[in-house]
């Protein structure tokens, strides 16, 4: 689908010192509508959660068990026409319940968390999901990052990332579709738009894009000069070039992947375009991520910094790698991107 409907509706419900002091409590009811590459969506979900700082908010943990329930329709050929691959390949199933225990932990350094100009952030995120939880998934994730904030005087801030993601699934299932990784957009790769870099596979259209599919690991490395040039009503107006580079791996499905990708119906010449048989990995080859440099404006206000960039990509912009490595969105080298709040 290319166009239609989206909704977020939700309460929240807090209460501090829960059962001891420090110990918060938070409870989130809400109802989606949305819409995705592959399928539109509606249904609810709930996230009931406790989170304890200490070292002065230094430090933050978080526990907290989510459950997500969805009905899908006006769903691609891709995905619709056999249920049984869409799960084992594409952690699709409709109806769709995916549950998860979840727990968070930070340290932050940084003399500003929304405009940091020195300073550090490490954090990691684990996720166990399953029937125990009351999911029809399970799998087991685990997302650690690093941010560094390096002052080169009173205007000028050089800031930079790294991430790693993995996913282990276990069952009949592959990973579910809604919690595996994809990259691309104003808070990620800024070489692609919005989700688009990971594994894609024919939409089922003649004609139509490629449909990204995500994957169970990925890797992202970001490095990003920032200067403030001059004040405009009160506000920092400034300028940034940004280095991005990363990957997102092949499902661990990717064997019967290759055979979706070589030929079918609507692609006969295969996702390469020359009858080539398609090379996937469940691992990232880390002396071939996809490269993006770019720069973009700033604008500080109170509500958050507002900003525009573009990303353009140098590398991995043909269909396949010669060793049959496919390369999501091959024609597609400049990405632009607008929001509110930094990339990292």
């Amino acid at each position: 689908p290319s166009n239609g409907p989206s909704l977020k509706a939700e309460a929240t419900f807090t209460q501090p010192d829960f059962i001891a002091p420090h110990y918060d409590l938070r409870w989130i009811v809400g109802y989606d509508v949305g819409i995705d590459y592959a399928y539109q969506y509606h249904g609810p979900r709930t996230t009931i959660g406790v989170t304890r700082p200490l070292w002065h908010n230094r430090v933050n943990l978080g526990l907290s068990y989510n459950f997500t329930f969805l009905m899908f329709f006006n769903t691609v050929p891709a995905f619709e026409n056999d249920p049984h691959a869409a799960a084992q390949l594409y952690g699709y199933t409709n109806p769709y319940r995916v549950a998860w225990w979840q727990q968070d932990v930070s340290l932050d350094l940084r003399d500003k968390p929304l405009a940091p100009h020195k300073g550090m952030y490490v954090g990691t995120s684990l996720e166990e999901g399953g029937p125990y939880a009351g999911g029809s998934f399970t799998y087991e994730k685990v997302l650690p990052e690093i941010r560094l904030y390096m002052p080169g005087g009173k205007r000028l801030t050089l800031a930079t990332r790294a991430e790693f993601g993995q996913m282990f699934e276990q069952g009949d299932d592959g990973s579910p579709i809604t919690r595996r990784f994809f990259m691309g957009g104003p808070d990620s790769h800024r070489g692609f738009n919005y989700n688009r870099l990971s594994l894609q596979v024919p939409i089922g259209f003649p004609g139509a894009p490629n449909l990204p599919v995500g994957g169970d690991q990925m890797v992202l490395l970001q490095a990003e000069l920032r200067v403030n040039i001059v004040q405009l009503f009160g506000n920092w107006f400034g300028m940034t070039a940004f280095v991005d580079a990363g990957d997102v791996a092949a499902p661990k499905t990717s064997g019967d992947l290759q055979a979706v990708l070589a030929a079918s119906p609507t692609n006969p010449g295969g996702i390469c375009g020359n009858g080539q048989t398609p090379k996937l990995s469940s691992s990232i080859d880390m002396a071939k991520l996809h490269t993006a440099v770019g720069g973009g404006l700033r604008y500080k206000t109170v509500i958050g910094t507002i900003r525009a960039d573009v990303g353009v990509r140098v590398n991995r912009t043909t269909p396949c790698e010669p060793d049959g490595t496919p390369n999501p969105d091959p024609n597609s080298r400049v990405a632009f991107h607008i929001s509110i709040g930094e990339a990292f």
